[in-house]
């Protein structure tokens, strides 16, 4: 009775496509913010102009990439409400459950054609994003924690910090957060760190490359993470080209048991 009523397969494919939506929701959602910054620039094939302003140009696939993740999602939920109320056994209810992940996949899967294309082909300001890197005093916690590594408590060393981004017009400088060292801790940063070390905490880039550790966003890491990814990628096409043959194969003896009963 389990066995024909369990829809397993149908719900961790489900399931399994919902989530890869809701990734693909998310990184529609960042380009789509990046772009009303004009922080990337999508190309005229994953755009489309304003209905009303003609200068406008609107992300408008990824928009509808990220409104897609809703009908994987209902699918989902859909599959789960038909499941949920059967007896064991095999009910009609069930004639309704298939096409709940055959729709997914099938919304999903063009998603993802369209996801790749827009990232793919768009157009990074690289000056631009360098320029906006540090804005907010984005490396403010790279300054903190190389308090910390020098021997401050991490709560002093975000006082001191926090002390110059108050203090600051705009992101703080040496000059600033020498200051604060001064206020908080009775003598400048550089009585106890280095100017250049204090700099390069500061710095956008340099902040980033020190972040080095597994999973960490250093070029380093990143490149050695991008080989992983690759790598389990030939893994998965090996394995998908396999399963396909198994299929075929399987085709073609079900077509020949059937031809000897013809």
């Amino acid at each position: 009775m389990d066995a024909v009523s369990a829809r397993d397969f149908l719900l961790e494919t489900t399931a399994a496509t919902a989530t890869l939506a809701t990734t693909l929701s998310g990184l529609a959602e960042d380009v789509v913010g990046f772009a009303s910054k004009g922080h990337v620039t999508l190309d005229d094939d994953y755009a489309s102009t304003s209905s009303i302003m003609p200068q406008k140009k609107n992300p408008d696939t990824l928009e509808l990439v990220r409104g897609r993740t809703g009908d994987a999602t209902a699918g989902l939920e859909g599959l789960l409400t038909t499941l949920k109320g059967l007896p064991r056994a095999y009910n009609r209810d069930l004639q309704r459950a298939g096409r709940h992940a055959w729709e997914a996949i099938d919304s999903v899967g063009e998603s993802v054609e369209v996801a790749v294309g827009a990232v793919a082909t768009a157009e990074w300001p690289t000056d631009r994003l360098a320029a906006a890197a540090g804005e907010g005093f984005a490396t403010a916690t790279g300054v903190a924690d190389l308090l910390a590594a020098a021997g401050v408590p991490f709560r002093t060393a975000h006082e001191v910090v926090a002390r110059a981004a108050a203090d600051a017009e705009g992101t703080p400088t040496l000059a600033d957060l020498n200051g604060a060292g001064e206020a908080v801790l009775g003598e400048p940063l550089t009585a106890s760190l280095d100017a250049g070390e204090i700099e390069a905490a500061l710095d956008p880039a340099e902040s980033v490359a020190a972040r080095d550790s597994r999973g960490g966003p250093a070029p380093g890491a990143v490149a050695s993470h991008l080989e992983g990814a690759a790598g389990q990628l030939a893994a998965d096409r090996e394995l998908v080209a396999e399963k396909r043959h198994e299929l075929a194969a399987a085709a073609e003896t079900l077509e020949t048991e059937v031809n000897r009963y013809a």
